[in-house]
């Protein structure tokens, strides 16, 4: 993932088994399968992400910085409410 913002290239992560792991919780029913396993993927990549890359960006928005324990209890919270919704 950081070869993108660096250039470097590095050890391929596990994606072929992330992504059978989360159709799997598909097909048991524990994830919706309304979005495919490759968008889940991506936005939890981007929900991890996304502070600490774009903070300009997050301090526009929110009105304070990722490394504000507000932000953080906020955002850990609205967090987890999009994951629910990806529940089924």
């Amino acid at each position: 993932m950081s070869s993108e913002l660096t250039g470097r290239p590095e050890v391929p992560e596990p994606v072929a088994e992330d992504l059978a792991d989360i159709e799997r919780r598909q097909v048991e029913g524990e994830l919706n399968d309304a979005v495919s396993p490759a968008m889940i993927m991506l936005l939890s990549h981007a929900l991890v992400m996304a502070p600490h890359l774009m903070p300009g960006t997050v301090h526009r928005i929110f009105g304070s910085g990722a490394e504000d324990p507000d932000f953080q209890r906020d955002f850990t919270e609205q967090v987890g409410r999009v994951l629910a919704l990806l529940r089924a």
